[in-house]
């Protein structure tokens, strides 16, 4: 027996009996249990998830009390756990024949028929369930209709039933959680963080309870207090390593690379074989120009999976960082065969053959990526760079007035635009490009003294850029 869980039955009865039938499976023999301990027994394997078990429990008890409703009633939860809703509906009818005072039965009825996808039928039972319950259960009655209806996804009607059972009990950190989770999957997330606050003030010592707040943290954008929250979770179970994973791709993706390291190492302790997390370390190390570090773990993936895409491209990333172009073509090729039309692989190749001077077969990839995604403003400008180098100005400019098409409030693309008519002396044309360039990112100016450093010393550039500073 899981000694951890040994929190949910404080009845000492009802632990002996648990302990005396997992002796009985042990040894395979058998021994007696009245009904009332079956049902100790069954509900403790719900409660912890180990289905097998419950079965096993509730097949035995069958077979000693055949006429029993209660162990009737657990075998028909079982089947509906397991998705077996018209066996279990066969079993229930029969025991509404004798007995149909037990909310039980119509909380059973309503989620084998909510199962079926049979709203009406479920909601007919369901609210028999309530009519029958006491004062007493009824916040556990209105709470277990709230989860089927989580269960089939159906999370604004759980809602409405959570909240009623919220009203009866407002301190039971299990409905405060549930509220929360239905709210977040609604994408009412300021109302999620409300109750997952709420249910933690009840009870702090859920880690999946922090876990999912820093989800939600992070859906509105929040950052620290999802590093708080993943944080909790991790104090509260080490080998959380959800926890480590998202906590480490948050930090990541805010490019806080040396705090998002450490994070990917301790969840690789938990799951080394994670190949996505082997190539998030060495695309950490490769943003902190550590390429050997990087190159280390991108071979770690492939030694894992061989068909990882993603690593192949990693490693050919590092190997162009490094300048040894050849296995940096190699590699990302590699991506490509397992992954043809990712663009993220593409541009990295075109970028290989700029850095080569391959003219020829860089245009043809920038090509290949501007027709799959003309959006991509990088893959525009680097095509229309080769074709600058090649002496080719009027095209270049060509190139960047298609993709103005597409990326038209892109400061990028203004800012190369104005440079490239500077450089054939269209002033006038330039000054346009240069002022929308200004209004819609000066901090891009870098890109028009790269390709036109004359702009330093013209008097009529420095008007509109100090014009554009003072606005």
């Amino acid at each position: 027996m899981d000694e951890e869980k040994d929190w949910l039955y404080e009845n000492d009865e009802a632990l002996d009996s648990i302990r005396r039938f997992e002796d009985m499976l042990s040894k395979k023999e058998q021994y007696f249990f009245d009904v009332y301990e079956f049902e100790e027994i069954i509900n403790f394997y719900i409660d912890t998830s180990n289905f097998n078990k419950a079965v096993s429990a509730a097949e035995y008890g069958y077979r000693l009390y055949p006429d029993s409703t209660v162990i009737q009633l657990k075998i028909a939860h079982l089947l509906i756990d397991r998705g077996k809703a018209e066996e279990s509906i066969g079993i229930l009818d029969k025991i509404e024949k004798i007995e149909q005072s037990n909310y039980e039965l119509y909380i059973l009825k309503g989620s084998a028929y909510n199962l079926l996808g049979k709203t009406n039928e479920a909601m007919q039972h369901f609210d028999k369930a309530v009519s029958l319950s006491h004062r007493d259960d009824r916040d556990a009655v209105l709470y277990n209709i709230g989860l089927s209806f989580e269960n089939q996804n159906n999370y604004r009607t759980a809602i409405s039933y959570f909240l009623d059972a919220h009203k009866l009990d407002p301190t039971n950190a299990a409905i405060l959680y549930d509220l929360a989770y239905c709210y977040e999957q609604t994408e009412q997330y300021e109302r999620s963080i409300y109750y997952y606050d709420k249910s933690l003030d009840e009870d702090p010592y859920v880690e999946h309870a922090w876990f999912n707040l820093g989800a939600v943290y992070c859906k509105v954008e929040n950052y620290e207090k999802a590093i708080e929250a993943y944080d909790f979770a991790i104090a509260i179970n080490e080998s959380y390593s959800s926890a480590y994973f998202y906590k480490a791709n948050l930090l990541s993706n805010l490019e806080r690379y040396n705090e998002a390291l450490p994070e990917y190492l301790e969840f690789l302790k938990l799951e080394e074989n994670h190949v996505m997390a082997h190539c998030y370390v060495g695309e950490c190390y490769e943003k902190l120009g550590r390429y050997k570090e990087s190159l280390f773990f991108f071979q770690k993936a492939l030694a894992i999976d061989p068909k990882s895409s993603d690593a192949w491209f990693g490693a050919g990333v590092v190997q162009m960082h490094l300048e040894s172009y050849d296995e940096s073509l190699n590699n990302i090729n590699k991506a490509l065969e397992l992954n043809e039309d990712n663009t993220e692989y593409l541009y990295a190749l075109g970028l290989v053959y700029m850095r080569k001077n391959d003219q020829e077969n860089g245009i043809r990839v920038f090509k290949q990526v501007i027709e799959l995604d003309p959006s991509d403003f990088d893959a525009w400008l680097n095509y229309s760079e080769i074709v600058l180098r090649s002496g080719k100005i009027e095209k270049a400019t060509e190139i960047l007035n298609k993709a103005y098409d597409y990326n038209v409030d892109n400061a990028n693309i203004n800012f190369r635009l104005a440079s490239y008519y500077f450089l054939q002396d269209k002033m006038t044309q330039g000054y346009i490009y240069l002022e929308k360039a200004l209004t819609l990112d000066g901090d891009c100016i870098e890109e028009l003294y790269d390709f036109y450093p004359a702009a330093a010393l013209d008097d009529q550039i420095n008007a509109i850029i100090r014009k554009s500073k003072e606005q």
